[in-house]
């Protein structure tokens, strides 16, 4: 659980990074416009400010009360010649020229710590030169900028998510695991319960579904174990009485006749065995027998059925008086399966009724 809980966080951790690059790409070049946008009216109004400031002093006295007036401007300020910039080496002769022409130029400074403005005064030769410093942003706890304080607060609340996700599916997980080691014990009769909005319930729903049906067939294959050795005993006693009787027979009719009867023992040996793989194809879900419901005469089926079991019954010493009821003409059964139902019910009180 813990492997899995750091793969995911990893993933998490570098989706949300590049959110957070992407973020931050898109917020500082929109800062960046707007702060040049805001730059360029406060630096017309600082520039106006100066001219109305300047205009009733002669060009003479304006170093002197530029000097003055920048604790008004909030921002170092100095008169200077436009021959002079050119050789300070400072700005380019472009640079020069566009001054030269009225217009505003911006200069960054290579710290990043601002920028340099400069613009003549009244279209004389004399540049008013002023430091626009670098707004400072705030730090969170004097340490994070806001952007990536927000991050490490986003990407500790993904973690916090993701453990409590992970808690509940390890839950879940550990049910299930329990529930799949009952089932390899042999114990069918559980049910594993989960929580409707539980990510493992549907698959806890085909595993309950899996293991009543599991529980099924082993009941079934243990059922058709038990029923072929009891089917299989009586025919086998049958058969094996008709063979002693046969070694001691004094005529060949009476050979013939249980060797018939020894025929008819295997015959029904054989259709057990039928039946048993009827029953087992059943239990699979193949196809049912078509079984067809007609009236028969009871004389035509019971009197055989219930003779192979009192001769069987002879065999340990029990004798059995076989009456049908006159009154019961017609029956509407499956003769084959009723003669077994009739036969197992007598075997039973053979051998169990006291």
């Amino acid at each position: 659980m813990v492997k899995l809980f750091l793969k995911l966080w990893v993933f998490i951790l570098l989706t949300s990074l590049t959110s957070f690059l992407i973020q931050r790409q898109v917020f500082e070049n929109t800062n960046k416009q707007y702060a040049a946008n805001a730059g360029q009216e406060r630096v017309r109004r600082t520039f106006v400010f100066l001219e109305e400031a300047l205009r009733p002093y002669p060009q003479a006295e304006w170093s002197a009360r530029v000097d003055i007036l920048q604790k008004r401007i909030g921002t170092p300020a100095h008169v200077q010649k436009l021959d002079t910039l050119a050789l300070s080496g400072e700005l380019t002769s472009g640079d020069v020229e566009q001054i030269a022409g009225g217009h505003v130029h911006l200069r960054p400074l290579p710290d990043g710590s601002g920028q340099m403005m400069y613009r003549t005064l009244f279209d004389t030769d004399q540049v008013a030169v002023l430091l626009a410093p670098a707004p400072v942003q705030p730090l969170v706890f004097g340490i994070f900028r806001p952007i990536v304080f927000t991050w490490m607060v986003e990407s500790t609340l993904y973690a916090m998510a993701l453990l409590l996700w992970l808690w509940v599916f390890g839950r879940d997980m550990k049910k299930l695991d329990l529930a799949a080691e009952q089932v390899g014990a042999g114990k069918f009769d559980g049910s594993l319960k989960m929580r409707a909005s539980s990510a493992l319930r549907p698959i806890a729903d085909s595993f309950n579904r899996m293991t009543e049906r599991i529980g099924k067939l082993v009941h079934s294959q243990r059922d058709l174990t038990n029923a072929v050795s009891h089917e299989l005993k009586t025919p086998l006693a049958r058969l094996r009485f008709a063979i002693s009787l046969a070694e001691d027979a004094q005529t060949t009719g009476e050979r013939e006749q249980l060797l018939k009867k020894m025929h008819q023992d295997v015959d029904e040996l054989d259709a057990l065995v039928q039946e048993m793989l009827l029953y087992s194809r059943l239990e699979r879900n193949a196809a049912a027998p078509q079984i067809a419901l007609q009236p028969v005469p009871v004389e035509s089926w019971l009197p055989n059925a219930v003779e192979d079991e009192i001769e069987a019954a002879q065999a340990s010493d029990i004798n059995i008086p076989v009456a049908v009821d006159s009154n019961i003409a017609d029956a509407a059964c499956e003769p084959k399966y009723m003669a077994r139902a009739v036969q197992n019910m007598v075997r039973n009180a053979l051998r169990y009724a006291k």
